[in-house]
Formats: structure tokens, sequence, C-alpha cells
């Protein structure tokens, strides 16, 4: 008999050690398991200020297109401040590259944009820039550019304002 209980600890404990190290993962119910491919990058949440302004925005039937929305934090911004741009992007054979340009009073400036939630086939890009060059307008513009893994471009035009 006490042969027996030993055993059934001994099975006890093994079956505690594994459950713990990974076996605990065949009973869960398929949509928890999901494959490194299917993954979503979530990075830090995006919460825009009372500054903020978004825009929502369809895309044609062409790819890449940007689809959704499209944020400027802060619309109204002042020279030296830090104004983030997010903006939704969409194409079956993946997104490669995002970037936002504006043209200030001196030069161009090409901001890189990072994906930061979804994946390259639909995701949100996020980008900053500290404002620069951006007193004799009143508003400035930003040419977003999405280029998919082809080589293929689509571009929109956002028009932001200079706080006084």
């Amino acid at each position: 008999m006490k042969k027996f209980i030993l055993f059934l600890v001994l099975i006890l404990i093994i079956g505690f050690i594994f459950y713990q190290e990974g076996i605990k993962t065949f009973f869960k119910k398929p949509e928890e398991k999901i494959s490194l491919e299917e993954e979503v990058i979530s990075k830090e949440e995006f919460i825009p200020s009372e500054r903020a302004q978004k825009f929502y925005i369809s895309g044609g039937k062409i790819l890449p297109v940007f689809i959704k929305e499209v944020i400027v934090d802060p619309f109204k911004v002042k020279e030296g401040e830090r104004q983030v741009f997010s903006i939704w992007a969409k194409d079956t054979q993946g997104i490669e590259r995002v970037t936002a340009k504006i043209s200030t009073d001196k030069e161009d400036e090409t901001i890189e944009l990072e994906l930061v939630e979804g994946t390259e086939v639909e995701g949100r890009w996020q980008g900053f820039w500290i404002t620069k060059d951006i007193s004799v307008r009143s508003s400035y513009a930003a040419v977003f550019q999405a280029i998919n893994k082809e080589g293929k471009d689509t571009e929109t035009t956002l028009v932001w304002q200079v706080e006084k």
C-alpha cells in the first residue's frame, strides 16, 4: 500500500512538472494558439493628446493603400515641439517602408515611420520629428509614402497647422 501511495505522489509531481513546462499548451483553445508568422506586432499603445487631429481615409483598389485613419499630434504645432504621425497602410504583399516628407522653410525632412500595430500586410505605422524651420507659413504638408515589397508605392498628403 505504501508503494502505491508513493507511486501516485510521484505521478502527480511528474504531471505537475510537465504541466508547468508546456504540456498545458495542448489544452488551449485553437484560437489561443498563434504561430510566429501570424503574431501581431503591438508596441506601446499610442494615445493621442487633446491637441491631436484624426482623419479617416479610405484607399482605392491599387495597392499599396492607406486605410482607416491618420493622426497628427499635435495638429497645431509650435516650433521645437515633438509631432507624431500615425497612419494605417495595407498591401497583400506586405509594406516594406512608410515615410512622411515635410518641406520646411529651409529643407525637406523625411521621417521614417515604423510598424507599431498590426502586420506588414495591414498595420499602423508611426513616427515623429521635432519641428523646426516652420515659422514662415501658417500651414505645412506631410506627404506620406508607402512602398510595398515589390517596390510599388502610393502617396497621400495631409496639411497641418502652425500655432503662432
